[in-house]
């Protein structure tokens, strides 16, 4: 089968007790579980099917809180490369970012209206008993670059400047990343800050090759 590596990010709801044990849960056991579902599943149902679990979990846990608002409350972005090809799951306002050549773009959506009071997140996990995750395929090429973002980086550095710290070709990943962090807390981030950043280094030959076509 085809070499898989996942990545996700969360950022849990600062407003909601539970936020930080939602945030950490929901990347941890997205991770276990998903590695754990039989190998004949396709990506998109072993990630929807993890992730409708994990929901009512969280959903669940925010039950014991005596408050609406306080439940364990996540926004949730995971990146699943297997073979050529990239899956993206997305709830809430955390980002996945593509650099390729000089193509800077924003592959998700954000599930957010801006209010007086900031961000008012339309969907996060564990907000309601059933979820509606964002799921797409891309193709992916080589020298890609993937950014995971939480809002406290993306809502406050420029695109521009989130660009050009990405396009830094001479730094590592992890530069990039210290980079990133530095500049946020300049720009007077005040929200979680986290961050991750994949490069797309070599790829299996597509089946037209392998046939010698």
């Amino acid at each position: 089968s085809s070499y898989t590596a996942a990545a996700a990010i969360a950022d849990g709801l600062s407003s909601a007790e539970g936020g930080r044990i939602a945030a950490e849960t929901s990347v941890t056991n997205f991770i276990n579980d998903f590695f754990a579902t039989p190998s004949s599943w396709s990506v998109k149902t072993a990630g929807l099917k993890v992730l409708s679990a994990l929901n009512r979990w969280l959903h669940g846990q925010g039950q014991h809180y005596h408050h609406n608002h306080q439940g364990c409350l996540t926004t949730f972005t995971a990146f699943i490369i297997r073979g050529n090809t990239g899956h993206i799951f997305h709830v809430g306002d955390s980002r996945l970012y593509r650099l390729r050549e000089d193509d800077w773009e924003c592959l998700t959506k954000d599930h957010a209206l801006i209010t007086r009071h900031g961000n008012q997140l339309t969907r996060a996990l564990g907000m309601d008993w059933r979820v509606d995750i964002d799921y797409h395929e891309i193709d992916l090429q080589i020298g890609d670059l993937y950014l995971l973002s939480t809002d406290g980086i993306h809502s406050f550095i420029p695109d521009k400047e989130l660009h050009a710290i990405i396009a830094s070709r001479s730094e590592t990943l992890d530069a990039r990343c210290e980079e990133l962090l530095t500049c946020a807390e300049v720009h007077h981030s005040d929200d979680n800050r986290s961050c991750q950043l994949l490069e797309i280094i070599d790829l299996p030959p597509t089946d037209a090759h392998a046939l010698g076509l």
